[in-house]
């Protein structure tokens, strides 16, 4: 068995006693490659991206939670990309804290196209604890976003130094990162070029090379 990351190696391990043999990161495709490195504009409304589905384990409302804090500090705007069961209570979250005109959910795009989302946002928000992986996250930070992620599970692994962390499930201490990340222009500009740094170790051409060792290795 190869995993996809230690964490998922260790789930494997921790639930159903089984021992993974190794793990092998998932790489970038080039699309969601950039040279650019992210800079804070002045006079210009920073947008917030959180990508997932709209179910409990992805802990949606931490993020909706953490924006309405960060709503009485400073003007923003911010995606949600995604769908799912918990999609009406969302919106209903969304209306009943006066946040229609700052949180907008985008639930239909073309693959294709989600670079340019990437590419159009300030910052992007990862809220699963218990991400296996954490494919936007990557994704996120090959684009050059600085990149915040609970202190656990694997978005943290792939994040590593270049992620900005936070207490799982704690929505105020989220608050608090957005807010300094985004008030900071130095720290800012810190944070996109570690994301870029970190993103360009995961390649599927070293994925590549590590399966076939690994094939080499097993057919003796």
């Amino acid at each position: 068995i190869i995993t996809i990351s230690r964490y998922s190696a260790k789930k494997l391990r921790e639930e159903l006693g089984v021992k993974a043999y190794t793990h092998i990161y998932h790489g970038l495709i080039e699309s969601f490659k950039t040279q650019k490195f992210k800079e804070l504009t002045n006079g210009t409304t920073p947008l917030i991206l959180w990508v997932s589905r709209f179910v409990k384990v992805k802990e949606p409302f931490v993020f909706l939670k953490s924006l309405k804090l960060v709503a009485t500090k400073i003007d923003f705007k911010a995606y949600m990309v995604g769908n799912g069961p918990l999609q009406g209570k969302i919106q209903n979250f969304i209306s009943k804290y006066g946040l229609s005109n700052k949180v907008f959910i985008i639930t239909s795009i073309p693959f294709r196209k989600m670079p340019l989302i990437y590419n159009s946002a300030s910052l992007f928000i990862h809220t699963n604890r218990q991400e296996h992986f954490g494919f936007s996250v990557l994704e996120a930070m090959g684009m050059g976003l600085p990149v915040i992620v609970p202190n656990s599970g694997g978005a943290r692994e792939v994040a590593d130094n270049a992620g900005i962390t936070f207490e799982p499930g704690n929505h105020q201490d989220l608050a608090e990162k957005i807010l300094t990340v985004l008030t900071d222009p130095e720290s800012y500009y810190k944070y996109s070029m570690k994301s870029m740094e970190r993103s360009k170790y995961f390649t599927w051409e070293k994925a590549a090379k590590e399966y076939i060792e690994i094939y080499k290795k097993v057919g003796g």
